[in-house]
């Protein structure tokens, strides 16, 4: 199944997600939403996401509350051209995730390096896209809510933070904020499958290796680079 890529999001499992456990249960929750790569994968479950980013949360809910038809008169821009002001807070935020290659947080204009990889930014191919999925996952939950306001039901838990150290920095809610000793205890309390994702030399969790892939630029970080993934599987699996 082709997952639908919806924000150029840093840290986005979107490409790895297959790497991962398939869900044991009929719902996915993911505690650390972002581009929510894993639930798309699996996006006839029930999801429910919960993120503190508010700018992530508006941009998943409105594309799962816009009919399809209205997402496809959302506007194109040409490169270096700006997001109309006028649009809702969700469009703009749906849309700034796409006018970046990958990023935490929405931009206003679409950089210029779009037009030699037009399909990987937002234009005709990524609105069409998304006007096709959005009828796919109208069923989803999604609220702005930290990690600790979740129900412990009976689930797939997804729990992908901002990874310990270095590379949990680039978010609006960073690694400095997280307490990773009761990040652990809640992961091991979860009840049903829980995939705990983070990098090399983390050790809140007892973590084995999971895969490598290229991960993406960053501000400080400049094009590709082979990145190791790690993993803790705890419940059900």
């Amino acid at each position: 199944m082709r997952t639908q890529r919806v924000l150029n999001y840093y840290g986005s499992k979107v490409q790895a997600a297959h790497h991962y456990p398939p869900p044991k249960f009929d719902t996915i929750v993911e505690p650390f939403a972002g581009g929510a790569g894993y639930s798309l994968l699996w996006r006839s479950h029930k999801v429910i996401l919960r993120d503190l980013s508010e700018p992530v949360i508006a941009a998943w809910q409105f594309l799962i509350s816009t009919p399809s038809e209205e997402l496809l008169r959302l506007p194109l821009l040409k490169p270096g051209e700006s997001i109309p002001l006028d649009l809702p807070a969700g469009a703009r935020a749906l849309i700034g995730f796409s006018t970046m290659l990958c990023g935490s947080h929405p931009q206003r204009k679409l950089v210029a390096s779009s037009v030699r990889a037009p399909t990987s930014y937002w234009g005709l191919a990524r609105r069409e896209g998304l006007a096709r999925l959005a009828d796919m996952i109208r069923h989803w939950n999604v609220q702005v809510g930290g990690y600790q306001e979740l129900e412990n039901i009976e689930a797939t838990w997804f729990i992908d933070p901002p990874y310990q150290g270095a590379a949990g920095k680039h978010y609006d809610f960073n690694s400095s904020s997280i307490d990773y000793s009761h990040l652990a205890g809640y992961a091991r309390e979860r009840r049903g499958q829980v995939i705990v994702c983070e990098g090399p030399g983390a050790n809140w969790l007892p973590f084995q290796p999971s895969h490598t892939h290229a991960s993406a630029p960053t501000a400080d970080v400049i094009g590709r680079r082979r990145s190791s993934e790690f993993v803790w599987l705890g419940g059900a699996q």
